[in-house]
């Protein structure tokens, strides 16, 4: 997945559930890729 396609569900995940930043950028290849599809579907859905 591109840096930028991570930047944006780091700023949804910290913004929707008070996730730090720091944290996210720690743990981004491990827990980001599972949470992409959810994060997707919440953006996306009218």
């Amino acid at each position: 997945m591109p840096r930028r396609d991570y930047r944006l569900a780091i700023e949804v995940v910290h913004e929707y559930f008070g996730v730090s930043e720091e944290i996210l950028w720690r743990t981004v290849d491990k827990d980001l890729p599972r949470l992409i599809p959810a994060l997707q579907r919440m953006l996306t859905d009218d």
